[in-house]
């Protein structure tokens, strides 16, 4: 079946969000009858269809970029918990004013300025992309709360920072666990 795009014929009344055209021609399989039947193709249709499967590439794309950022920020969340934990586990404890210990919480303060660093995708917003019926989870894209700790901070301090970026990390994984179920629930 061959189609000239040449001269594609307007039905009349037809709007001109849904053009169609005729196919002339026919497979050489096809008897006299079938050839004279026009083959009918809504154009309004495969633009919509098109315009699916870009929304959904570029909703893919989006949820690689946040799972990467979740990703990489339980990376450092781990690093800093290391750098923490060589503080709380520390037999007999540091002394507060030990270079060691200044070293540990110089180390987790930059690691907290790389969490504030990482990037998420933020336009077009994600929400906007998804397909219908996929949830995302609620707070996504958001930071857990990781607090600041000074050089002269307090082994009560510490401990409690380190329990908050194990639970901080625990949210995390929940997050990227619901938006893999999201997913899921899309693709099967």
């Amino acid at each position: 079946m061959t189609i000239e795009l040449t001269s594609l014929p307007i039905r009349p009344g037809a709007s001109p969000g849904s053009l169609s055209f005729e196919a002339t021609g026919a497979p050489r399989s096809a008897t006299v009858a079938e050839a004279r039947e026009p083959a009918m193709v809504n154009i309004s249709d495969l633009a919509s269809l098109r315009f699916q499967k870009d929304q959904s590439i570029e909703a893919g794309k989006r949820i690689r970029q946040v799972d990467q950022a979740m990703e990489q920020q339980a990376s450092v969340m781990r690093q800093m918990q290391s750098e923490l934990g060589a503080i709380v586990k520390q037999y007999p404890p540091f002394a507060s004013d030990d270079p060691q210990r200044a070293k540990y919480l110089e180390a987790f303060s930059g690691l907290r300025a790389q969490i504030e660093a990482v990037t998420w995708p933020k336009e077009p917003a994600l929400e906007t992309l998804v397909p219908l019926g996929m949830r995302l989870p609620a707070a996504l894209g958001q930071t857990p709360p990781i607090p600041d700790l000074p050089k002269t901070a307090s082994d009560a301090d510490v401990r409690n920072a380190y329990a908050s970026i194990g639970s901080a990390l625990g949210v995390l994984a929940g997050q990227r666990e619901a938006l893999a179920d999201s997913v899921r629930a899309i693709t099967s």
